[in-house]
């Protein structure tokens, strides 16, 4: 039977795959890696002046094997299973096949060159895959800082391995995080030399070295702010939390990191809205040198005008009253435009915190998880404005629909008048609640004979392990922090249930001797006695 060598794909770039090659001058021989144990030592011979197939009719041939030669250090498994080469498959040839296969090998950077070649015998192919690995990174070093300083950039920031593939995108990433590491110190002008040396042992090795210049270190010398008519410069710069100028307070941070001195304009346009200039902008900022080492920055605000609330409407709330919400809301009319102010004691917005009393949390703690609060704020003025808050409530989620009848309270007041009218089975407890705190509630609750003996689980927000243990000192029998799937809380109410029903030691029928009992199953320990 006749053999046909062709030279499917002879050389590809990085950018695109086709099927038309440049012919070759001569013959070529690798020397190339064994299949199974991955290392140089066979040698094949396969001439790439074999005809070319570009695209047409294909014809359809079976693959009955695929040879990777050229790869030293991964394995040809992975490699074949990466480019979606199998052997057993059918394949039309010429198709693209071939070239999706190699747009798959070039895909994680590990080759420098692919070219693939096949060998026909009747209806079947052997693919031979032509692998030149990228040179290995033998020896990562570090030089233009101190020893120590080399070290802890090379294990801490850029954590370099030995014998990793060299390339383009490790070299950059690299580059960037030493950049990136000595801007957050304050040397801006940070430059890095990358030296690459063939090692002088072994093969397809190199040694790549980062020369670091660090420069000055850059400070901020100066903020300028223009178009404030209301407030001197001195004033809006105190709202910079990160991003100061140079003062006799030399403890002060001058650096000028990117991210905080966005997060700093942002604070200076909630100092504007605290003061009820609702519409201040930051028209403009530059950045400028003022020497190699010095910084300048110029800020140009639009103030606007001062605005005044003037009514305030609550839609929506069927829960709570107005009065309670206003109460709780704090806000009157002819109050200065306070946007944070507002938004922290809504409870929406970035300044939601579940930790700390706002009306939103005041929902959520009696079950309507689903709430929504919308301030819709409508102009009447130059300088006033009327507030429309839209509450949507939603239906409150509650246990009552597996079994178990509960009652909720958004008032301590209203639980102790419940408490005196009744004593319930178990009790669900925040921590965060208007009037009294959920912690001082317990301790009343277990200090007291008639309800020392209730199980109490904590929900709350405050979900750290500091206040979990306070919980839990204070006398709570489980610890549930919010956000909470719905499922396990009634598996935690029912599995306190069981336990206040079975051990009988809370029944107000127990005589003081069965309080001293302990039954499970059919076991009784007698605790007095210390005997089972």
């Amino acid at each position: 039977m006749r053999l046909f060598k062709i030279c499917l794909i002879a050389l590809v770039a990085l950018f695109s795959t086709t099927f038309v090659a440049e012919a070759q001058q001569r013959s070529t021989r690798y020397t190339l890696g064994d299949v199974s144990n991955n290392e140089i030592a066979d040698s094949v011979d396969f001439d790439l002046n074999a005809p070319v197939l570009t695209e047409g009719d294909g014809k359809l041939y079976h693959i009955r094997k695929i040879n990777l030669h050229g790869v030293k250090y991964l394995n040809h498994d992975i490699l074949k299973s990466s480019a979606g080469l199998q052997e057993g498959d059918s394949v039309y040839l010429p198709s693209k096949f071939i070239s999706n296969a190699m747009t798959r090998l070039w895909a994680p950077r590990y080759f420098s060159d692919i070219q693939i070649g096949a060998t026909i015998e009747g209806d079947s192919v052997d693919l031979e895959v032509f692998l030149k690995e990228r040179a290995r990174i033998l020896n990562w070093t570090i030089t233009g800082v101190s020893k120590s300083k080399a070290k802890d950039l090379q294990e801490e920031v850029l954590k370099l391995r030995r014998n990793t593939e060299l390339s383009d995108y490790v070299i950059d990433k690299n580059v960037k995080l030493i950049k990136e590491h000595y801007a957050e110190k304050g040397f801006l002008t940070c430059e890095v030399d990358v030296r690459i040396t063939n090692d002088s042992i072994y093969e397809q090795c190199v040694n790549v070295n980062f020369d670091i210049d660090r420069g000055p270190k850059v400070r901020v010398g100066v903020i300028n702010f223009e178009g404030n008519d209301n407030f001197e410069d001195k004033r809006l710069r105190r709202t910079f939390k990160k991003t100061h100028q140079k003062s006799i307070l030399f403890f002060q941070n001058r650096k000028l990191l990117p991210e905080e001195y966005d997060a700093d304009k942002e604070l200076l346009l909630d100092f504007y809205n605290s003061r009820g200039y609702r519409n201040a902008t930051i028209l403009s900022d530059s950045i400028y040198y003022i020497d190699d080492a010095t910084l300048g920055i110029d800020i140009k605000v639009s103030e606007g005008n001062k605005y005044y609330i003037r009514n305030i409407n609550w839609v929506g709330n069927s829960v709570y009253t107005t009065e309670q919400l206003s109460q709780m809301f704090g806000v009157q009319p002819g109050d200065v435009y306070d946007k944070k102010s507002m938004h922290k004691r809504l409870g929406i917005g970035k300044e939601m915190n579940p930790e700390e009393m706002s009306i939103s949390s005041l929902y959520n703690n009696n079950g309507y998880l689903m709430s929504q609060i919308e301030p819709a704020e409508i102009i009447v003025g130059p300088d006033s404005l009327d507030l429309e808050i839209r509450i949507f409530e939603g239906k409150p989620f509650t246990v009552n629909n597996v079994g178990i009848s509960a009652v909720g309270f958004g008032l301590p007041s209203e639980f102790w008048s419940a408490m005196e009218r009744s004593t319930p089975s178990l009790i669900l407890l925040d921590i965060m609640l208007p009037q009294e705190s959920g912690i001082s509630i317990l301790r009343k609750i277990r200090s007291s004979p008639a309800t020392s003996k209730i199980p109490v689980a904590m929900l709350t927000a405050k979900g750290n392990e500091y206040d979990k243990v306070i919980g839990l000192d204070a006398g709570a029998d489980d610890y549930i922090a919010k956000p909470y799937n719905p499922m396990e809380l009634v598996a935690r109410v029912k599995s306190g249930l069981r336990r206040y029903m079975h051990f009988g030691a809370f029944g107000k029928n127990n005589s003081e001797e069965e309080k001293d009992v302990l039954r499970i199953g059919g076991l009784e320990l007698y605790l007095g006695e210390k005997r089972l």
